[in-house]
């Protein structure tokens, strides 16, 4: 059997060192990005998060749920990829986008129920952390 040339083994070597390192570049770099787009769905849902508790929070004492509905639909129904329930202390529904029923993950409620006021806070949920599809990337 005929050894390689001593060049041809070198090309070789150096052939699989520079694919080590643009593999191992390629893989940090890829998750560098998913981190970085969770970071950014996280951020966007904390911040529809506060802005609903806002919502109910800041209405006059005596608006109805339903009143609320046009700046809940505003804010909750917008993205085809956020599904949004809220529910009164008592676990009905008092808002759900069309995607609503789907299984949700429950946030702790912003305050109880005022006696008497005819209104619930409830609990805010969220459907996920992470939407389905979005910027043409996968879920993980």
């Amino acid at each position: 059997m005929t050894r390689l040339s001593l060049t041809a083994r070198m090309s070789l070597m150096f052939m699989l060192a520079v694919a080590a390192v643009l593999s191992v570049a390629a893989l940090s770099f890829y998750r560098l990005s998913q981190h970085h787009f969770v970071m950014l769905d996280h951020q966007v849902l904390q911040e529809k998060l506060a802005s609903t508790r806002a919502i109910l929070r800041d209405a006059p004492a005596g608006t109805s749920l339903e009143q609320l509905q046009p700046q809940l639909s505003a804010l909750l129904g917008a993205h085809h990829d956020l599904t949004a329930v809220i529910l009164a202390a008592d676990g009905r529904v008092v808002f759900a986008d069309p995607g609503g029923s789907a299984s949700r993950r429950t946030f702790a409620p912003t305050r109880k129920t005022r006696p008497g006021s005819g209104r619930a806070s409830g609990a805010c949920t969220a459907a996920s952390a992470r939407p389905s599809r979005r910027r043409g990337r996968p879920n993980r």
